[in-house]
């Protein structure tokens, strides 16, 4: 599935993201969380922001990081290090082809639904070669430093919480 980002209409353009009701970031930070969860507090903050035609300085992420929170207390979103998540709380694999994304800015538990994706139906693979098939999932042309990290941190987790385990073919699924 393609990674589909929240439309960059400016719906609120000409408006003043600092002096706007909190019910209307409210909505467009429920707006975003809805087409991207998980989403990292850069992307969340700069999304909401381009809603007002904006860039995200110190006081509109302020102003957003606080709404974020308010909404968290509500029940409306969920953070969870760098992630802001809706209560849907499901992690896609999402392709990011043809757009630039930071590894870092991909959630971990996405990167673990990508490994079981590569690794479902009984597929093995090496390790370098299920950090490829990981990168290919996700729509990344090569491997980066940031990438590689995270996929392998993600592949140790999996492994010391026995999801994965290491067989005579390679990286497997336990059954």
């Amino acid at each position: 599935m393609l990674y589909q980002e929240t439309s960059k209409e400016r719906r609120y353009a000409g408006g003043d993201i600092l002096a706007a009701p909190s019910s209307e970031l409210h909505a467009a930070l429920r707006e975003v969380l809805h087409i991207e969860s998980p989403i990292h507090v850069t992307e969340l903050v700069s999304r909401v922001a381009g809603m007002w035609g904006n860039r995200a300085g110190s006081k509109i992420r302020e102003r957003i990081i606080e709404v974020a929170r308010a909404s968290e207390r509500s029940g409306f979103a969920r953070q969870r290090g760098d992630f802001y998540w809706s209560p849907v709380d499901k992690a896609p694999v999402r392709s990011r082809t043809a757009m630039f994304m930071p590894a870092d800015r991909i959630a971990p538990e996405e990167y673990g639904e990508a490994i079981r994706a590569v690794l479902a139906n009984g597929h093995a693979f090496d390790r370098a070669q299920l950090i490829t098939e990981v990168r290919s999932v996700l729509g990344f042309a090569r491997t980066g430093v940031l990438l590689e990290e995270a996929i392998n941190a993600a592949i140790h987790t999996f492994l010391q919480s026995g999801v994965i385990g290491e067989a005579g073919e390679g990286l497997q699924l336990k059954q």
